[in-house]
């Protein structure tokens, strides 16, 4: 009975010694598991944060190429006002100067009718201080020299 005894101990101390070994096991196994858990968890993390800085970036770009489209908008808004006005100001200047080649014309016109003699003014052209030029186109000459 007491060789029963002892090999019942013998064979109770070696399940003990599994026992605790699979525990040991089961432990390690566990804080694997954890810390596997753990990296996923800050893995999962880093992804929202870079997903978040994606967007941050991709909201950040839409703004600049807003911006760039606006400032784009405006200079060309701006250039084509330009072109206008400077069409607008060479416009008024061809015109300015249509109208003064215009009188000029006129002036020319209006002397040559007074320079060239009429049937009657033939034997009347010499005025009283002996001159033989008409005092219409002394006046004409004046206002050809000084517009004003």
């Amino acid at each position: 009975r007491q060789e029963q005894r002892e090999a019942m101990l013998l064979e109770k101390v070696k399940l003990e010694e599994e026992i605790k070994k699979a525990r040991l096991r089961y432990e390690e196994h566990m804080k694997a598991m954890k810390e596997e858990e753990e990296q996923k968890k800050k893995k999962k993390e880093e992804m929202w944060d870079e997903k978040e800085e994606v967007e941050h970036y991709k909201e950040q770009m839409a703004l600049i190429k807003k911006e760039d489209e606006e400032r784009k908008r405006l200079l060309e808004e701006r250039r084509v006002s330009d072109k206008r006005k400077l069409h607008k100001s060479t416009h008024k200047q061809r015109i300015a100067d249509l109208i003064e080649i215009m009188s000029k014309l006129k002036l020319d016109d209006n002397e040559k009718e007074n320079h060239l003699p009429k049937r009657n003014e033939k034997r009347n052209r010499t005025n009283r201080s002996g001159s033989n030029s008409s005092p219409k186109l002394l006046d004409k000459i004046k206002k050809v020299k000084n517009p004003l």
